[in-house]
């Protein structure tokens, strides 16, 4: 009797864990690890200002840097309120290509290129479930980046060139908003609209046939994300 009792206790509590709602099972794996790929548009609004003539010979453009763009994350996130979560992630994401721009007539002409190389995000991520296997979020928080730029130049009228290369790391915002689809319990595909921005960094000044010019630039990125997160 004790026996047949016990088994009908096992048997009801097996049914009741395969009859829990997929979005019950999903909320049990808060750690998670992500990986993604992105089509990626890093801006540059530069800016070279003429340091040395009367009438200043000013430049202002505006820069695209088009590629494709590679991520890893890890990441927690705690439901509450059964529709609602809340969590924090670091991400690292690696950019290709490079911005070009080249100005000037014969003898004076430069030409500079600029990249965002890389990136690192830690934000908050807050969202709720859509449907039982649908979640929206948004996330905010702060990213390091690694931004490069070289100058190619004519220092006089022979003309004799030379190539400046700076290195800078910026700090910024990271902002995005993103659909994730359980496939199950801990197997997630997402897409995600990603937004950064670097404000303004300033580069070495450089000499340019018998002009100096100062070197500045807005950096800002935007990409469109598809990856997927796996929970445990």
């Amino acid at each position: 009797m004790k026996r047949s009792h016990c088994l009908k206790q096992l048997l009801a509590l097996t049914m009741l864990l395969l009859c829990q709602p997929l979005w019950a099972q999903i909320k049990s794996h808060p750690w998670y690890v992500a990986a993604g790929a992105s089509i990626f548009q890093g801006n540059y609004d530069l800016i070279y200002n003429d340091q040395i003539d009367d009438i200043p010979q000013n430049i202002r453009q505006t820069l695209q840097q088009y590629g494709y763009n590679g991520a890893i994350a890890f990441g927690y996130s705690k439901t509450f309120l059964n529709d609602y979560f809340a969590g924090a992630e670091v991400s690292a994401q690696y950019a290709t290509y490079k911005a070009n721009f080249d100005s000037g007539s014969v003898g004076t002409a430069f030409s500079d290129q600029i990249k965002i190389q890389s990136y690192y995000d830690l934000v908050f991520v807050p969202g709720f479930f859509i449907t039982d296997t649908v979640a929206a979020y948004i996330k905010a928080g702060v990213s390091y980046a690694y931004i490069k730029d070289s100058l190619h130049t004519p220092t006089s009228s022979i003309p004799t060139y030379v190539t400046i290369n700076n290195n800078s790391y910026l700090w910024g915002v990271a902002l995005g908003i993103g659909l994730e689809k359980f496939i199950t319990e801990q197997l997630a595909l997402f897409s995600e609209f990603q937004y950064h921005d670097y404000g303004t960094v300033n580069f070495p000044a450089f000499p340019n046939f018998a002009s100096t010019y100062s070197h500045s630039a807005h950096v800002y990125s935007e990409a469109l994300m598809l990856g997927a997160r796996y929970a445990f």
